[in-house]
């Protein structure tokens, strides 16, 4: 099964959209990629970091090359 690499993110009580295309990043690349060298993030656009496990190490992240 081909991971999915973009998904809806809807507010669970009234099923108002607040982003219609968030990039689903659960591979190491993409994570490591995050938001490095961007000079932003588009209007309605979004980047989710997604974990295996709730760790101290697995939720940390860095901000080495992010302008913004």
């Amino acid at each position: 099964m081909k991971p999915k690499s973009h998904v809806n993110v809807v507010r669970r009580g009234t099923g108002e959209a607040l982003v219609a295309s968030a990039r689903w990043c659960s591979s190491s690349l993409c994570r490591l990629r995050g938001l490095q060298f961007r000079r932003g993030l588009a209007p309605g656009e979004a980047l989710i970091l997604v974990e295996e496990m709730d760790t101290i190490m697995n939720s940390s992240i860095h901000m080495f090359f992010v302008f913004f």
